[in-house]
């Protein structure tokens, strides 16, 4: 079964509606890893889990969550706990990522931050004695 989406890449301002087919191996393939699911109200923001830690480049942020690479954004039914039909036309999903919850100036740097520790604690473990 197909459903109404948007995936939005980190070159793309807003992203593009499509229609995707929901099942677990392509919804990873869309996303390019294992899937981390962010719902919010009637909707459902699929990313990679793993995305800062690959390098995946920033995408946007929404209510303190930052997104890196693509994002798959579908309806999500509460009741059945299951994806739907995405119910915002794109007009209303460009102004919903206008606002200031989808935004935030310091993001990507802690982003950068996030993944210069992490680079750095790896290279003291490939430093460390009999590792």
């Amino acid at each position: 079964m197909k459903l109404k989406a948007i995936i939005k890449r980190p070159d793309e301002q807003y992203g593009h509606v499509t229609h995707i087919s929901v099942t677990n191996k392509n919804l990873d393939a869309q996303i390019g890893g294992r899937r981390h699911t962010f719902i919010y109200k009637d909707m459902c923001i699929l990313s990679d889990l793993f995305a800062v830690q690959s390098g995946k480049p920033y995408n946007c942020t929404f209510r303190g969550f930052a997104f890196c690479g693509d994002i798959i954004v579908l309806g999500w039914d509460d009741a059945a706990q299951s994806f739907k039909d995405l119910s915002l036309s794109f007009a209303e999903w460009k102004e919903l990522i206008e606002q200031p919850e989808w935004k935030h100036a310091r993001t990507q740097q802690a982003v950068d931050i996030v993944r210069s520790a992490m680079e750095a604690a790896r290279a003291r473990v490939r430093k460390a004695p009999g590792v």
